[in-house]
């Protein structure tokens, strides 16, 4: 459990060139700011410079929200040459930005972001994109789940001329899927317009589905590198994937308190 930082609360400062900062793991953490704001727009949850081969799973993040002056960091940062980053089963509440690959002309290579839930509550403050890729070439953005409830009308945001063969593919949002400053996507049976009774409590942000949504269950695309869902749980994949992070089980749904 890491709260209530001064500043980003897990920061890897870039390693002096050529190196990198190589196979980090992040798992089954909790970050945040407990009185549901930071103590300025300087802090972030995870800010890695020139990472490889990261792997970032399993945690959740909650208001990392900037008081005044500007946006807060995203939640989950990887830019300054960073790459292979993948980025799977986090949920993400509240926070001001939610994962980011590449900032402006400071590029990200490769990397999955796959299996997220995002939410945002609509609270007054800063906000803006639940996943944004700038300058992120060959990255795949599969399976996600986006619902913000405030203004910033883009769940995902792909950014500039060097953000170019990336996937973008299953991702349920509530917002839009968004192309700007001359990127190029390829986007596959994405799904924009989720409804907040689609979830199980999409106040709390908890996106698990709520019931067999006929949009989302089984329309999704088959990708090789996609074999489970939010909570580990294996996708059926020769019965169609569903669209989104949550994959419903229907009649199975029940057998465990603890799967939606």
């Amino acid at each position: 459990i890491l709260r209530d930082a001064g500043e980003q609360i897990l920061k890897v400062p870039a390693a002096p060139e050529p190196d990198f900062s190589q196979g980090g793991q992040v798992a089954g953490c909790l970050f945040e700011y407990t009185g549901g704001v930071g103590p300025r727009y300087y802090i972030g949850g995870i800010d890695v410079h020139r990472g490889k081969d990261w792997i970032v799973r399993d945690n959740e993040f909650r208001h990392i929200r900037s008081p005044a002056g500007s946006l807060a960091e995203h939640a989950i940062h990887f830019w300054n040459h960073s790459r292979n980053t993948l980025v799977e089963r986090n949920r993400i509440i509240t926070c001001d930005r939610g994962i980011g690959f590449g900032l402006g002309s400071s590029p990200h290579t490769g990397g999955i972001i796959r299996n997220n839930t995002i939410f945002h509550d609509g609270s007054p403050g800063f906000n803006d994109v639940g996943i944004g890729l700038e300058s992120s070439p060959g990255t795949r953005v599969v399976n996600n789940t986006i619902f913000l409830s405030q203004a910033y009308p883009n769940a995902i945001e792909y950014r500039f001329f060097g953000t170019q063969d990336v996937l973008i593919a299953n991702n349920l949002v509530g917002g839009r899927i968004q192309a700007r400053d001359g990127a190029l996507a390829d986007l596959a049976t994405n799904l924009s317009g989720a409804q907040a009774h689609w979830f199980k409590d999409s106040l709390e942000g908890d996106l698990h589905l709520a019931f067999a949504v006929p949009q989302v269950t089984g329309q999704g695309t088959a990708l090789l590198d996609l074999e489970d869902d939010m909570d580990g749980e294996i996708r059926p994949l020769e019965d169609g994937v569903d669209i989104g992070a949550d994959e419903w089980f229907g009649c199975l749904a029940d057998h465990d308190m603890d799967h939606d």
